[in-house]
């Protein structure tokens, strides 16, 4: 989403990238246009899949928006690295809800 474009450029000129201010809205509407949120495929979903949302609504949505989990399109090893990342950083994630968790996250692809 647009919003979701806008944190991830303030985020990254939090990080050092460098773009002048008149450029900002041009960019975050370019972005906006070429990269939107795509929606899963219209499959039924698994049981795994509906723990997993759950567990993303409990454990992720506390510090992130969720159009910001979904424009990451990760392999099942990038999800791993980004789930154990973020349990270093604080996040509650108990043992039995990563395999739902990243099959959920898997699954917005």
């Amino acid at each position: 989403s647009r919003a979701g474009w806008g944190r991830e450029l303030d985020k990254m000129l939090r990080w050092g990238a460098t773009v002048p201010a008149a450029d900002r809205e041009p960019l975050i509407d370019y972005l906006t246009a070429n990269f939107a949120p795509r929606r899963a495929a219209a499959n039924p979903e698994t049981a795994t899949v509906v723990s997993g949302r759950e567990v993303f609504e409990k454990r992720c949505l506390l510090c992130h928006e969720a159009d910001l989990s979904y424009q990451q399109r990760l392999s099942r090893v990038g999800w791993n690295r980004e789930v154990d990342k973020m349990v270093r950083w604080g996040a509650v994630v108990e043992e039995k809800e990563r395999e739902p968790l990243i099959e959920f996250l898997l699954s917005r692809r």
